[in-house]
């Protein structure tokens, strides 16, 4: 079966549930992930990330998953309980909620705001998010991994495409972008890192601590 998985270590305990289920349906079916990937016909690395408790894997993954595992329609139709689940524990807040983007005035706050919508949306893989973004190079991996890490901030470009391929409101990106024109206005007596709030920096840090775990899922 292939060497040991790693410990699933989700912030959440619904989607921890679904990976374990998963885990337990291909130890039952005594499959390797390669195995598993011919029975599936899918690629193994997305199916593995299934199984990780990183994030919320899409349905059609988990179905074909259990279907490479040999699942009942019984089993199948209870793992998708699990799914939900895990899907509406993705979309609530992690922690503590972070300020409304219409009252960040500075660079911590867009980080930590960045930081929740990715945990709220249940931290998919940046590939996926690159793809969603559509156009080439619109928001590419490696930099928004920097962003969310809280090693770089966004540019206007790599932030509209962020909050666009998180399928935020229309109605609501213009308030993302009004959020980056404040923190990027220049200021008098304040350096270019300069955070305002304690309680902002803690909210980073428990940010950071959740996606430290295994990082921003690539």
């Amino acid at each position: 079966m292939g060497r040991p998985e790693r410990p699933i270590t989700s912030f959440s305990e619904e989607i921890a549930a679904l990976a374990m289920d998963l885990r337990a349906h291909r130890q039952r079916a005594g499959l390797s992930y390669a195995q598993l990937a011919e029975m599936a016909r899918m690629d193994r690395t997305r199916l593995s990330r299934a199984a990780s408790g990183k994030s919320v894997p899409p349905m059609a993954v988990v179905e074909a998953y259990l279907t490479g595992c040999g699942a009942t329609k019984k089993q199948i139709a209870r793992t998708r309980g699990l799914w939900r689940a895990a899907r509406r524990a993705g979309r609530q807040r992690p922690e503590e909620a972070p300020q409304h983007i219409a009252l960040i005035k500075d660079r911590l706050g867009l980080s930590v705001a960045m930081q929740h919508l990715y945990l709220k949306i249940g931290r998919p893989s940046l590939r996926d998010l690159e793809r969603q973004a559509g156009a080439h190079g619109e928001l590419p991996r490696s930099s928004l991994s920097r962003v969310l890490r809280g090693d770089a901030p966004p540019n206007r470009a790599l932030l509209e495409a962020f909050v666009k391929a998180c399928a935020v409101p229309a109605s609501e990106i213009e308030t993302w972008l009004e959020a980056w024109d404040r923190v990027n206005r220049p200021r008098r007596h304040e350096g270019a890192n300069h955070f305002h709030s304690p309680a902002l920096a803690l909210r980073a840090a428990r940010a950071n601590q959740l996606l430290a775990t295994s990082g921003p899922d690539d």
